[in-house]
């Protein structure tokens, strides 16, 4: 399934894209999610197919690994991982008014995958809470238009079944690329790409602490989540690299700061085989020391864009 849509897309006629997230890579998390409700190991490690495949000009194709907004929570819940509902507490309850379009877009990255979460865990209640959130960013962000509007409506209808949910998160995904790519404000989508990471990040990390400090990390996480790290790690220079397109000052202090994470994913010292056989890596080791590190650093970053402060 994730071959052929990547190979019906890789022939498509060639356009001029601005780097933003297409439909494409969240149909190829949510097809991970729904359609092969078996076989957990194979479908966690199939994950690191989710390529997004942008065009930067008319006469170069240019693939980049980018994160979704469901990428680390389904494969959280396809793990079996538990819930903590202490990781969305900040999200949650926060009352910040964003003031600035940057503040704005990456927070609106941010709630889309915490609603994901707490969609996947069935948590209706704070599954409103996130709506709402997210319908206020949208209005602020200019994203509401004729298109978008009835799909958030969808949203709201479906936020209890998962399902019907996430192929209306990917209409909505889809219709708020094409506003920003019509009102020439590709970097705003770019800007939420980075708030998906961030947000993902951080709920990998942070579960990854809590199993091994819980005593509860058997290799079957071990080998599953580590291959998952190492997959932020290119999403990272994916990232790094479309952020370099763009002057605005925001971004370029966005991307600083994520450069000096791209210096902690380094000194974890990854580790990894490579089967020729089955075209996948396989034990991905690391320095564990060094990703609590990182953990400490994202969850610090991402504190100060929820409260403004950064």
């Amino acid at each position: 399934m994730i071959q052929s849509v990547r190979n019906k897309y890789k022939h498509t006629e060639k356009k001029v894209l601005k780097p933003f997230i297409s439909a494409l890579v969240i149909l190829v998390s949510f097809c991970l999610i729904s359609s092969c409700q078996n076989d957990t190991t194979e479908r966690i490690s199939d994950s690191s197919d989710a390529y997004n495949e942008m065009l930067l000009d008319s006469n170069q194709a240019v693939v980049y690994t980018v994160p979704t907004p469901v990428q680390i929570t389904s494969a959280l819940k396809l793990l079996d991982i538990k819930y903590s509902d202490e990781f969305i507490q900040e999200t949650k309850n926060n009352k910040t008014s964003y003031v600035s379009t940057f503040s704005k877009a990456i927070n609106l990255g941010i709630h889309l995958v915490d609603l994901t979460y707490v969609v996947i865990y069935d948590n209706s209640q704070a599954s409103l809470i996130y709506f709402d959130k997210i319908e206020k960013l949208t209005r602020e962000l200019d994203l509401q238009n004729n298109r978008t509007i009835p799909v958030l409506t969808k949203c709201k209808k479906f936020i209890t079944n998962k399902d019907s949910l996430f192929y209306t998160l990917l209409t909505l995904q889809n219709e708020m690329d094409r506003k920003l790519f019509e009102s020439q404000k590709e970097e705003v989508s770019l800007i939420i790409i980075a708030g998906f990471y961030i947000e993902g990040l951080y709920m990998l990390t942070n579960h990854y602490e809590k199993l091994m400090k819980n005593k509860t990390f058997t290799s079957f996480y071990s080998n599953n989540l580590n291959n998952i790290i190492f997959q932020q790690k290119l999403y990272l220079e994916s990232l790094l690299d479309l952020l370099k397109m763009y002057p605005d000052e925001d971004i370029q202090k966005l991307n600083a700061s994520l450069v000096k994470l791209q210096k902690q994913f380094e000194e974890l010292n990854i580790r990894y085989e490579f089967s020729d056989k089955e075209q996948r890596l396989k034990n991905v080791t690391f320095d564990k020391d060094k990703l609590v590190e990182i953990k400490n650093f994202v969850s610090s970053f991402r504190s100060s864009i929820v409260n403004d402060t950064y």
